[in-house]
């Protein structure tokens, strides 16, 4: 997207022209913290409809192609689960042990089967 004031705008006026709700302001990936890469793209993928019309709109703005969206989507969904996980293990206010083991155990059986299970 980049990040400069004058493309977001483009961007905030083609979502409202679209009628979409902008409940997130979109974020950049950085290299150094994995977990921003699932906070990018859980607040990106909401708003796929709006990067598409700004690709057919505008040639400078570069849209990835659906195959890419649907990447993004199934990588976004594994990194859920290990986002929810270490917030879990960084816990600071509360005992964690009690609460990430059974989430852990919940997790690794979710990433073997390859089923959506509800991480409660």
């Amino acid at each position: 997207m980049g990040s400069t004031p004058k493309r977001y705008e483009k961007f905030v006026k083609k979502a409202q022209q679209q009628k979409v709700e902008l409940t997130k302001k979109l974020c950049l990936d950085c290299k150094t913290r994995w977990n921003s890469t699932y906070i990018m793209l859980s607040i990106a993928i909401p708003y796929r409809k709006v990067f598409e019309r700004l690709g057919t709109l505008d040639q400078s703005f570069d849209c990835p192609p659906e195959g890419d969206w649907n990447f993004a989507s199934l990588v976004c969904e594994k990194l859920e689960l290990f986002y929810q996980l270490t917030t879990l293990f960084s816990g600071t206010k509360y005992v964690t042990a009690n609460i990430f083991s059974p989430k852990y155990v919940r997790s690794n059986l979710k990433l073997i089967l390859g089923k959506k299970m509800k991480m409660r």
